[in-house]
């Protein structure tokens, strides 16, 4: 099989913002120790012609002289308890405030973390690489580490209020960040500057440290750690992720680790060989973006962490993470994301960044990742299908809502309005004025769409209706609407509580998938064609003790892909991919093994034209409908 680049998807900073965060100003007045040099007022310090990374600017704050903490809380039913400090890099000269602060407190929100962003003091670099009187710390990372220490101590002071564990929380940083990271799990309680207030009397000292790509530890003399560095067998766990061809010198991890190893002190070093330095969580075809995956792991496995993993039923065979258990012809594209849909010729799948996120492309051929939906502002989006001509269909909020808010979120998804987006990727999208509630069939060689919506005066999610997609003057449109078919005409002993259509029925289009969900009121959900011209309903899975859900259809018309698994009289288990013949000539055939892990499943499947590969997402229990962990490509000829 070809072998895919492995490519972690980062959480963009785009148009499409998380919550409001909480801002903390460190300091009552002056901030003690070393000052920011600053020669203007706070500001982005990028320029034009500055380098990109993964295709995109970056935020270099500089002239910080008011140290802050901006603290993102996580969903509350996602919320695990932990915190993380997040301490950006930029070689105590600048922030990289959005590479290395905003976009991880996005991933650390979605894996249940609250996530801290320091701005601490720069630039400091021109006060050296001198030590401090007690010896302990170089003059220029003095100051950032005052800023740490103090916004531990502040962290530390908000537990109950933020619904913290106070033995749960850490300190992240990237390259001088890392430096600063280090240093502040090293001195533990051996704090800087003396206490000012109430704040101060709680510990600034993390319980665990994740130093990604850092500088600062390594003594080139000497060949170890720099002589000031102390690790004891009290200093806290560790994680490390850096490139063999970093700049920096991977010897600042491996110099690190080997002292904490010596002491028995929890580490786990992650080298790969190539990356360079200052990725953040952004995607390159660089190996070492996969260590956002790695992290993740490492926490629950320490149990800074709860892991959704928890939550899962009973009845499953081992534990473990099926992504470090990939069978032969199957490759992980990216460690966020879902959602999955190919481009018509193969070579590109679409996808979402996350729930009401932004819409991504993903090169199979060279392993680049570019975001399609940066230059318009939206509330994100919850769908995105290539239409026969190669623009895209979007659904999305056309408002802003509370994405803490469980009810508000599962309104956005199944009151979604839909937009065309030109291929030409130069304009906003055109609105058509239609809510489709989830998902929408696409024919992928006319211009056809059917979507599922409410009935008034019956249960969500009842009918469905469909279009076609119409350009007048260059704009497109909907035209010819006419409903197809609602839950009530399903026949006797099979009427559904929801419906949702899923797939035109190539090569002809003269057929549409549909999902029947809760059939007769019982957990029961069936798959059935429904036939255009003379609205027949026929079931193709009949099973009344699993749950069916129909999901993407192979080219040729003759079979679909079904999240299937017994419902055990629950009406939402979770699921693995089955084939399933539409004539009932062969038996459904299982192509993937999640459910083998204990509280992971493989969902949202589609096909590409050649009916070559499937690409489909992981997911977790306990997180709702569509919450995808990665993208994942499966050789369907393997």
């Amino acid at each position: 099989m070809k072998r895919f680049l492995f490519v972690l998807l980062c959480a963009v900073d785009s148009c499409l913002q998380a919550a409001e965060p909480i801002v903390i100003n460190l300091w009552p007045a002056a901030p003690p120790g070393p000052a920011a040099k600053v020669t203007g007022a706070e500001a982005d310090m990028t320029k034009a012609e500055d380098k990109l990374i993964a295709g995109r600017r970056i935020i270099k704050l500089g002239n910080v002289s008011t140290p802050q903490m901006h603290v993102y809380l996580p969903a509350k039913e996602k919320a695990n308890g932990g915190a993380v400090l997040v301490c950006p890099g930029g070689g105590f000269s600048i922030l990289a405030w959005d590479l290395e602060g905003t976009e991880v407190a996005q991933w650390l929100n979605s894996i249940g973390f609250t996530a801290v962003v320091l701005k601490y003091r720069v630039p400091t670099k021109d006060h050296g690489d001198a030590l401090n009187e007690a010896g302990n710390a170089p003059l220029k990372a003095v100051g950032p580490v005052m800023d740490a220490q103090r916004a531990m101590s502040i962290t530390r002071a908000h537990v109950a209020e933020w619904g913290l564990n106070a033995k749960r929380i850490g300190i992240m940083g990237f390259s001088a960040g890392g430096e600063t990271a280090g240093l502040t799990a090293l001195l533990r309680d051996t704090r800087l500057y003396s206490k000012m207030d109430a704040a101060d009397e709680q510990s600034c000292a993390p319980n665990f440290a994740l130093p990604i790509y850092p500088g600062g530890f390594y003594d080139k003399e000497g060949g170890g750690l720099k002589p000031y560095i102390k690790v004891t067998k009290d200093t806290p766990p560790m994680f490390f992720a850096m490139a063999q061809d970093d700049h920096v010198n991977s010897l600042n991890c491996t110099a690190l680790y080997t002292a904490l190893t010596k002491e028995k002190v929890p580490a786990e070093l992650h080298l790969f060989t190539r990356g360079g330095h200052g990725y953040g969580l952004r995607a390159t075809s660089a190996p070492v973006t996969q260590w956002p995956n790695r992290a993740t792991k490492w926490l629950r496995d320490m149990g800074f962490a709860t892991s959704p993993a928890a939550l899962a039923s009973a009845g499953t065979l081992s534990l473990g993470n099926p992504v470090d258990h990939l069978p032969p012809g199957i490759q992980q594209m990216t460690s966020f994301g879902d959602r999955a849909e190919f481009s018509h010729d193969g070579q590109h799948v679409l996808f979402l960044n996350k729930q009401f996120g932004d819409v991504m492309e993903y090169s199979i051929a060279t392993g680049k990742i570019r975001c399609l939906s940066q230059h318009f502002k939206h509330h994100g989006f919850n769908r995105v299908f290539v239409l026969w001509n190669d623009d895209l269909l979007l659904t999305g909020p056309d408002r802003t809502f509370d994405m803490t808010d469980k009810s508000a979120r599962t309104d956005a998804r199944q009151h979604a309005m839909s937009y065309v987006l030109d291929k030409s990727g130069t304009k906003p999208p055109v609105p058509l004025g239609i809510v489709m509630v989830e998902g929408s069939a696409v024919s992928r060689t006319r211009p056809l769409i059917a979507w599922t919506h409410d009935v008034e005066g019956e249960s969500r999610q009842t009918g469905i209706s469909m279009g076609e997609l119409v350009y007048e003057n260059g704009v497109p449109a909907m035209k010819n609407v006419r409903a197809l078919v609602k839950a009530s005409d399903f026949p006797e002993g099979q009427r559904p509580k929801m419906i949702e259509t899923q797939n035109f029925v190539g090569p002809h289009d003269k057929q549409i998938t549909v999902t029947a969900y809760q059939v007769e009121g019982i957990a029961n959900t069936d798959g059935f064609l429904l036939d255009l011209d003379t609205h027949k309903l026929t079931n193709f899975t009949r099973t009344p003790d699993h749950y069916e859900e129909v999901e993407g259809i192979f080219p040729d018309g003759k079979s679909t892909l079904v999240e299937r698994n017994e419902h055990h009289g629950k009406p939402w288990p979770m699921v693995d991919a089955w084939r399933v013949w539409f004539d009932g000539s062969k038996e459904p055939q299982r192509l993937t093994r999640f459910l083998d892990f204990k509280g992971y499943n493989a969902a949202n499947y589609v096909v590409s034209d050649d009916d070559r590969l499937m690409a489909f997402q992981l997911g977790i229990s306990g997180d709702e409908a569509g919450v995808g962990y990665g993208i994942f490509l499966m050789d369907l000829a393997e």
